[in-house]
């Protein structure tokens, strides 16, 4: 996982994975960890984004679309600065891609 990026830059599949949150630093480790042992086997790292399925799990997204399906005056703002952008994955996306690396 990457910390945001600075204004008018953006994260590709290069960007190193530098956010300092303990899940993330996990993460980080796991591929290193891959990297030592890739001449024993192949290996494929995947950065998932957040992942949601039929049930919405994910309580952001859960909150985004709730609001936006509402009827309320208000439901078509989105509000923010766009400063904490968040892709979204939905689970059999996921399993499809997975199949593909596989």
């Amino acid at each position: 996982m990457s910390a945001f990026p600075q204004n008018g830059q953006v994260l590709t599949e290069k960007s190193s994975p530098d956010a300092g949150f303990p899940y993330a630093r996990s993460k980080r480790e796991g591929e290193v960890l891959c990297r030592k042992y890739s001449e024993y086997f192949p290996i494929s790292i995947v950065r998932f984004a957040a992942v949601f399925s039929d049930w919405c799990e994910y309580g952001p997204l859960y909150m985004f679309i709730k609001s936006w399906l509402s009827h309320r005056w208000n439901h078509r703002i989105l509000a923010g600065r766009g400063d904490s952008a968040v892709t979204y994955i939905h689970i059999h996306c996921l399993v499809k891609l997975l199949e593909r690396i596989l």
